[in-house]
């Protein structure tokens, strides 16, 4: 019961994740009226969510060193939240630019908590990443719809409070499934339980370099740009 309820919660992060990307493009439109701005200038929202998200994932494995996977997993779900409420009120292009890098920043914490967290799962591991990464599919395909109808109204920024309301949801269960507590002794609870681990005596530094001294980083992460 303990292992599918963090499972769920889970999917629910990487679900919420889906509803934030499939959200942006048929906002476009009502965000480039709204700020009477063209393509190029609504292109920094992109821009400054993928700022956001990388600086997140470089920092993720230290941040994760230092608090462990139930901190780390709520503080990327409240910077997701920061960068809603910012956004909700329609508040001056550059005040959105930077509430969309707190969102990129945020995923990308939760995303690399989330598939650690279910690739270190020993029962059914490869089936439960598949029905986690469809709870983003079914995100991303159902948030548009909710979308292009607040793009059609005169505050198309309110779509930003259903978001934010997701987000509040996405901290709340997060807090209660994983009551900010370690990956092992999550998995523990669940009847799982890890080996001695000895990353703890590795310098952070060391940990990176560890991590990019494998070829197959490489290679994922050129797949990822193409």
């Amino acid at each position: 019961r303990k292992r599918m309820i963090h499972f769920v919660a889970l999917c629910w992060c990487i679900f919420i994740e889906g509803c934030n990307d499939g959200s942006t493009g048929p906002l476009l439109p009502a965000i480039q009226s709204g700020y009477n701005i063209g393509f190029s200038i609504v292109a920094l929202l992109f821009v400054s969510n993928c700022i956001g998200f990388v600086t997140g994932a470089i920092l993720n494995v230290y941040i994760n060193e230092k608090l462990g996977f139930g901190k780390t997993v709520v503080i990327g779900a409240i910077s997701q939240l920061i960068g809603y409420v910012m956004i909700a009120p329609s508040p001056p292009f550059p005040v959105m630019v930077v509430g969309y890098a707190f969102i990129g920043f945020g995923l990308s914490f939760q995303n690399a908590q989330a598939n650690g967290f279910v690739a270190s799962l020993k029962d059914n591991m490869t089936t439960k990443l598949g029905i986690m990464h469809a709870a983003y599919g079914l995100g991303a395909f159902s948030s548009p719809f909710l979308a292009t109808y607040f793009s059609a109204q005169p505050r198309w920024s309110f779509h930003y409070i259903v978001l934010a309301a997701l987000a509040i949801s996405n901290v709340v269960v997060l807090i209660l499934a994983f009551r900010f507590r370690k990956q092992d002794d999550i998995l523990a609870e669940g009847g799982q339980y890890a080996a001695e681990s000895t990353t703890s005596a590795i310098p952070d530094s060391n940990l990176y370099r560890q991590i990019l001294g494998f070829r197959s980083i490489h290679f994922l992460t050129l797949f990822a740009l193409i």
